[in-house]
């Protein structure tokens, strides 16, 4: 991490960091981040250097998504087809389909 950009680019070392929701810890990044390299206005890694206990808390998660694009003819002169997305998806959280235990419907 011997970069200039390694401090002030904090959130992208990891693909997700989960910390304790603060009012104080709005977004990731700021847009003068880049002028003072060695100390920037927000960071992930100070976000997570209290390492304070999660349980009970509202959370926020830090989500850091890459993306690579090949550009092609119809990219000129606008790019309208890119896009990332991240989303939370239950994984066996039921035992079964919850839409089986809902009630029959009468006529």
């Amino acid at each position: 991490a011997s970069h200039p950009f390694a401090v002030t680019g904090s959130f992208a070392k990891r693909h997700l960091a989960v910390a304790r929701r603060k009012d104080s810890e709005p977004s990731a990044t700021h847009s003068l981040d880049h002028f003072p390299l060695d100390a920037p206005l927000l960071s992930v890694d100070r976000f997570l250097e209290d390492r304070e206990s999660l349980v009970g808390e509202d959370l926020v998660c830090w989500v850091s998504i890459g993306k690579e694009h090949v550009t092609r003819s119809e990219d000129v002169p606008l790019v309208s087809n890119f896009g990332v997305a991240f989303a939370l998806h239950p994984w066996n959280y039921h035992e079964e389909n919850p839409a089986m235990q809902l009630p029959m419907m009468r006529g």
